[in-house]
């Protein structure tokens, strides 16, 4: 049966496929640099492929530290006495000191692991050889995981920068169409869920390796959109917590006109209190609606509203 190459990716995960090909690297270099014991090169290359190749890159470096750490307490007290109960638990207390004493936090599991691997597994082997060894496996998973994600299908974070934007500004304005034109309601919190996981493709991308000042003008463009996104929901929320029935003045009507080209059909406008609060911060929403349209990332159709006249 043929699978599509796009849909096998995607029920897979990339990710999943990149983790066994390092695995795979890892047993294949292991071998070939006569490595003692291939597991450790094999977690180490598990545990640092990750998203993003930065985040490769840092998990890979808290794994590092820690098995730097855990390497120079074991090979001391496997001088000493290696095995002994006493000093192993002593031990993983120095490791977790020193990591968080250096802020490494991260790397505290990982040190006491490699800590505890030199002082209960030697089985009559040189204390020094083990713990250098220990230090290579690390060093060669990390390396293996990090290219792999950098070499072979690195996250493309830009395409999803611009997909999530241009999805979220159609859907807002589409929305805001069928609450302004049409009265119905509006759910700012799907859409404000949306916003967030905007950021968070910004921010994964604005800490990623893979980046040039071109991409980078385009990000900054969504970060801009993301910032009157916010400004629009809490104006939103603010006219949604008025009471129903107010009117739209002469102004507003008009522009909501020539974003959504309907009549907006209400009553003559009359100059009560709330309704000079309601179109003030009817003004900002329309504004706000303006700049999105304004600032589209790839070129779009105006959304027309389908509620019926």
């Amino acid at each position: 049966m043929n699978i599509n190459k796009d849909r096998f990716t995607n029920l897979v995960g990339m990710r999943n496929i990149k983790t066994g090909i390092s695995v795979f690297l890892c047993v294949i270099v292991s071998r070939l640099l006569n490595l003692e014991i291939p597991f450790y090169a094999c977690i180490a290359a598990v545990i640092s492929m990750q998203s993003s190749v930065t985040s490769s890159f840092h998990a890979g470096r808290n794994r590092m530290l820690g098995t730097l750490v855990g390497a120079a307490t074991g090979l001391t007290f496997a001088l000493i006495a290696p095995g002994n109960p006493i000093l192993c638990g002593i031990g993983v207390m120095i490791v977790i000191f020193v990591t968080n004493f250096l802020k490494w936090n991260k790397s505290a599991s990982i040190g006491c692991i490699v800590f505890s691997a030199i002082m209960t597994n030697l089985n009559g082997r040189s204390p020094v050889n083990y713990s250098v060894n220990r230090i290579i496996d690390t060093f060669v998973g990390i390396g293996i995981a990090v290219l792999v994600n950098y070499l072979i299908f690195p996250p493309k974070y830009l395409d999803k920068v611009l997909v999530t934007c241009n999805s979220l500004v159609d859907e807002i304005i589409l929305l805001c169409g069928e609450r302004f034109c049409c009265n119905k309601n509006i759910d700012t919190e799907h859409l404000n869920k949306q916003v967030s996981s905007l950021k968070s493709h910004i921010k994964n991308y604005k800490s990623d390796f893979l980046i040039n000042k071109k991409e980078l003008l385009q990000v900054d463009k969504v970060t801009k959109i993301s910032t009157i996104c916010d400004k629009l929901f809490a104006h939103i929320n603010i006219v949604n917590s008025l009471e129903d029935n107010l009117l739209l003045d002469d102004k507003n009507k008009e522009s909501l006109f020539q974003i959504y080209n309907r009549d907006i059909l209400n009553e003559n406008y009359k100059n009560t209190n709330l309704n000079i609060v309601y179109n003030y911060h009817m003004s900002i929403v329309i504004d706000c609606l303006k700049a999105l349209l304004s600032m589209n990332i790839t070129k779009r159709e105006i959304i027309k509203t389908s509620c019926s006249k």
